[in-house]
């Protein structure tokens, strides 16, 4: 991975809620245990992480697949 200003457990986990929210489960298990091998998991630090990380994903996945399923025409906004 590239590095940046997330660390690589931080981005680990991401990948965790992304394979997740993908409904992968071979990701979801080997993003999972790369993540514990870097440390996360072990205490409520990584617990708020990953359920504020969890909320979001789910949320915006949600959110496009209701707005997929419409099929509503784009308007940009501000125009009638």
């Amino acid at each position: 991975m590239v590095d940046g200003d997330l660390t690589r457990a931080q981005k680990e986990m991401i990948a965790v809620v992304v394979s997740a929210v993908n409904a992968c489960e071979y990701w979801t298990v080997d993003h999972t245990a790369a993540g514990k091998l870097l440390g996360y998991g072990n205490d409520a630090y990584w617990d708020a992480y990953w359920y504020e990380a969890a909320y979001f994903y789910g949320a915006t996945n949600g959110t496009n697949a209701v707005a997929d399923g419409l099929r509503l025409p784009y308007r940009a906004f501000g125009q009638p």
